[in-house]
């Protein structure tokens, strides 16, 4: 039984999007209060507290029968989510340039630190370690930031995109693609170069997101 010392609707609440992230459930999925309440052995009450939070960030939608639904993911929902990222990203870098204590020499120094790992990860063929540090650098760069909100907000899109953005670093060309992105990225942060910096990411987010839309045709065939 969950612990009683953790919220229990916010330990359901985590639950059910590390189901998702584990494909343990997938989008368009449907799912029944009383499943989750035998599944943990708990009331209903708090799984329905749960997924109304859930239903608030939408991730859960409400059918007209009353059924509980994931949201599905299409090519419309992914161009949308990307536009939003895009413009979040680009709000929070301009943010993180404009102000010296974003900005700082320790920032850049980890980003170098990233970038530098990275390259030599490709060069030996880790892959799966290259994957993993292509997506520290975009954790790092926008961590620097202070806008609270913005970054609140984004962490809520990218959940929808967390599985899909995985299998869009699926090939190898695309890795080497992200990291010479993110070594432009690194040179025009250190030059202080706002507008490129702004177009550059425009334009890494949106191969990211072709990417993820291709994929997502392939595998319909």
């Amino acid at each position: 039984m969950i612990s009683k010392r953790i919220n229990v609707s916010d330990r359901i609440y985590q639950i059910v999007k590390q189901d998702i992230l584990d494909d343990v459930l997938d989008f368009g999925d449907t799912i029944i209060e009383q499943e989750f309440a035998d599944r943990l052995n708990i009331s209903r009450t708090p799984i329905r507290e749960a997924f109304k939070r859930l239903e608030v960030e939408g991730i859960l939608t409400r059918l007209p029968n009353g059924r509980i639904k994931i949201i599905e993911i299409d090519d419309a929902l992914v161009r949308e989510i990307y536009h939003i990222r895009i413009s979040l990203e680009n709000v929070i870098l301009e943010n993180i340039l404009e102000n010296e204590n974003n900005c700082t020499s320790e920032f850049i120094n980890k980003l170098q630190k990233i970038v530098d790992v990275n390259e030599r990860e490709i060069q030996n063929q880790e892959w799966e370690d290259a994957r993993k540090s292509i997506t520290t650098f975009s954790k790092e760069m926008l961590a620097s930031s202070n806008y609270t909100v913005s970054s609140k907000i984004l962490d809520q899109y990218n959940f929808f995109l967390s599985k899909l953005k995985i299998k869009s670093l699926a090939s190898t060309e695309r890795i080497k693609q992200a990291y010479n992105d993110h070594k432009e990225m690194l040179e025009l942060i250190k030059s202080r170069d706002i507008l490129q910096l702004q177009k550059v990411n425009k334009r890494h987010l949106m191969t990211a997101c072709q990417t993820i839309i291709h994929q997502m045709s392939e595998s319909k065939k």
